[in-house]
């Protein structure tokens, strides 16, 4: 028999921002009582200053709703410069500009969303690693850690656990994360590093950039510092090429310890196709970069069936590639669904019946956000010539009122200038 929502006890496995906002939802939806249970120590996700972006209505949607507080810090955006590499022209340092589009996006520091989060998040559990479960008839689901003993028994458990979940491979027993090919490098540093001129072009031009060389791009923009660094800001950048040698990805785990080979790849890779601007902010940073392996994932259930005692949000639930810049988005609209779902319904089965029914569609959207060849024809076009000078574009594609490249035409160009 499903258990009711109202006096449920949950436990959310996994406390990064995917856990936190399904916390703040259900507990705006009247449950009493979540607990979240995060593998990492309670303070050591705040480090995490990579860069995200937000669409401006998700933005709105968590200040209007308290998810984040009035005086949270983030960057605001108007356009988007894409460039190449020019080194014949009037302003190779910076490269030549190919295309400009008026999108205004909001920048987050990855740590200070999760702090703000965090902060409302009454009952967190840092340093609880969650391996086994058991379900209990009639009293819930209990977790275990990894020495088998008993973290508690709760009316209902949702994965927030990440790509590599516990739970995603207890309900989706035949599905695996495919590697996509290709990887991500990320890094950043505080923007006082770079002492090179113009280093607050990102902030004075209110842009972001995207550079196109052979087979890959990198992304350039700048977001808030952590909120300890006196108001500062941060160069986030991140750079995607092909997999470098001597690596091999089965799992989507991110690689901190770079190999010598795999770092003489970067190093030349991005060498050879940025333009000297570009190349200065990857190579000023006094951090170590990260390789994010890009995988594919889209499992069949989000839900656990047989006892509807379990659901699956963010990247647990389906793995989608980061040249969509809509992973977080994703998350966030999935703690928001659970949340609008147990105000509607009356038990966690109906809960559960629905959630699959609704996200599932949309992950399944989103995970296959790759633009078939017939797609890019139609939609742009793209012309190699001297590849030290990049790409010759000509644009075919219907405009927006917005004056804004639709959607399928603006991937179509992010993949070509990646292929």
């Amino acid at each position: 028999m499903s258990a009711s929502i109202k006096g449920s006890h949950v436990a959310i496995v996994g406390g990064s921002i995917a856990g936190c906002a399904t916390a703040i939802a259900l507990k705006d939806a009247g449950v009493a009582k979540v607990t979240v249970l995060e593998r990492s120590s309670s303070n050591h996700l705040q480090d995490r200053g990579l860069g995200i972006g937000l669409p401006k209505p998700m933005q709105e949607l968590l200040l209007n709703s308290g998810y984040l507080g009035k005086g949270y810090k983030f960057v605001q955006t108007k356009e988007r410069r894409w460039f190449v590499k020019d080194v014949d022209g009037d302003d190779s340092w910076r490269g030549r500009q190919a295309w400009s589009q008026p999108i205004p996006v909001q920048l987050h520091n990855w740590g200070l969303l999760w702090k703000e989060l965090r902060e409302r998040v009454d009952d967190y559990r840092g340093g609880v690693t969650v391996k086994e479960l058991a379900f209990k008839e009639d009293t819930g689901v209990e977790l275990k850690g990894e020495d088998g003993a008993s973290v508690g028994t709760f009316d209902f458990v949702v994965g927030a656990d990440g790509a590599s979940s516990f739970l995603h491979d207890l309900l989706n027993t035949n599905s695996q994360p495919n590697y996509s090919g290709y990887v991500l490098w990320r890094g950043s540093y505080p923007m006082d590093e770079l002492k090179c001129q113009d280093h607050d072009y990102f902030l004075r031009n209110k842009v972001w950039t995207t550079v196109g060389f052979e087979n890959g791009h990198g992304i350039f923009y700048a977001i808030p510092s952590s909120a300890d660094d006196n108001g500062g800001y941060l160069i986030n950048w991140a750079v995607y090429t092909h997999t470098p040698p001597g690596l091999e990805f089965t799992t989507p785990t991110v690689v901190r310890d770079v190999p010598p080979d795999a770092m003489r790849f970067f190093e030349e890779t991005v060498r050879d196709g940025l333009p000297p601007y570009f190349l200065e902010l990857v190579t000023s940073s006094s951090t170590a970069l990260s390789i994010h392996p890009v995988f594919d994932d889209s499992p069949k259930s989000m839900t656990h069936e047989g006892s509807n005692r379990i659901l699956l949000v963010g990247d647990a639930c389906a793995t989608l590639r980061p040249h969509t810049a809509s992973g977080t988005t994703k998350a966030l609209k999935d703690a928001m669904a659970v949340g609008k779902l147990c105000k509607e319904k009356l038990t966690w089965a109906e809960v559960c019946e629905t959630y699959q029914q609704e996200r599932k569609s949309e992950a399944d959207t989103r995970c296959h956000a790759r633009i078939p060849s017939s797609e890019l024809r139609r939609g742009i076009k793209c012309r190699k010539r001297n590849m030290q000078n990049g790409f010759r574009i000509k644009l075919r594609s219907k405009i927006t009122t917005s004056g804004v490249m639709t959607r399928t035409t603006e991937l179509a160009f992010f993949i070509s200038i990646t292929m």
